[in-house]
């Protein structure tokens, strides 16, 4: 059994991709990396810098590990769902079908802790995702407000689970949305409809996702591709309140985690998203947290 890495990019520092590259060497056996920016994306490209491919190759090389890059020749007219769709694909094309196993990563996730049985459960399980824990620190002094309040308490670590392994099943796709990924058959490995697989419980390998120290620029950026996303909606699913079309994500369902928050995810049409959005501050505040200064990034815009 081999664990490949797959990696989406576009445009990433190189010393972040070097971390994600090295730490993904202490689970996975290859990596296959995707580059090009989305339509949408704002002045995206086809391709980024020729040292970022060159990054990821010396580094995986260095570590022992396989390496598989893709450059496209123009943008993903398909945004995400194109894009994802297709490393899978490529994935497909150097792994043994039903055995192997896809770590989903991101250019910004680093690998923190990795039990010495994780290979073993993965090979042993009839299921076809695993869940593991990830964990957000926050750069607080980009915001006055969690500044100020960082400065008077211990401000916490957002820990969550996030169910990105899967088997190398044939055929394995996105649909309709960047986080919906169906098999062939039908049955939906990742999705926020609540008709999701059961997965392992992979929750002792720790990651950290880096997203909030991101450097000014790049965080608008990425909030003008989501706001160009939503309105063009070409994105869909069911909005969790009426049933229309939605497309809008907020997080809901808060819930304590020692002394973190965690919450799933749920979309809702324009119309329902204000009041989603109030009862989900109503519930942080029913667990004693400030939603204003909560350490929590959702894909809310």
């Amino acid at each position: 059994m081999k664990i490949y890495g797959l990696i989406s990019w576009y445009q990433e520092s190189a010393l972040w991709l070097a971390a994600a590259v090295t730490s993904a060497a202490k689970f996975c056996d290859h990596i296959i990396a995707v580059d090009g920016a989305y339509l949408l994306y704002p002045e995206g490209r086809a391709r980024s810098g020729a040292e970022q491919s060159a990054i990821i190759q010396e580094v995986a090389h260095a570590n022992g590990m396989g390496c598989t890059i893709h450059t496209p020749d123009t943008v993903w007219e398909g945004n995400e769902v194109e894009k994802r769709s297709f490393l899978f694909s490529l994935a497909e094309t150097v792994a043994s079908p039903n055995e192997d196993w896809y770590f989903v990563l991101d250019a910004d996730v680093v690998l923190d802790q990795v039990p010495e049985d994780a290979r073993d459960r993965l090979a042993a399980t009839e299921l076809d995702a695993a869940e593991v824990k990830m964990f957000e620190r926050d750069d607080v002094y980009t915001d006055r407000k969690k500044a100020q309040a960082a400065m008077s308490m211990e401000w916490p670590i957002n820990n969550f689970t996030c169910r990105c392994l899967y088997r190398a099943v044939p055929g394995l796709t996105v649909k309709g949305n960047h986080y919906t990924y169906v098999t062939p058959d039908g049955r939906k490995l990742w999705s926020n409809d609540g008709d999701q697989v059961e997965a392992l419980n992979l929750t002792d390998l720790r990651c950290e996702h880096r997203t909030n120290f991101r450097e000014l620029v790049r965080r608008n950026t990425q909030r003008d591709y989501y706001k160009r996303r939503d309105a063009a909606r070409i994105e869909t699913d069911e909005c969790n309140r009426c049933g229309e079309q939605g497309n809008r994500v907020l997080p809901f369902d808060w819930e304590e985690e020692g002394d973190a928050l965690s919450a799933r995810n749920i979309t809702v049409c324009d119309a329902c998203y204000p009041d989603a959005l109030q009862r989900s501050r109503d519930q942080i505040l029913a667990l004693g947290r400030d939603p204003d200064g909560l350490n929590y990034q959702g894909p809310t815009e």
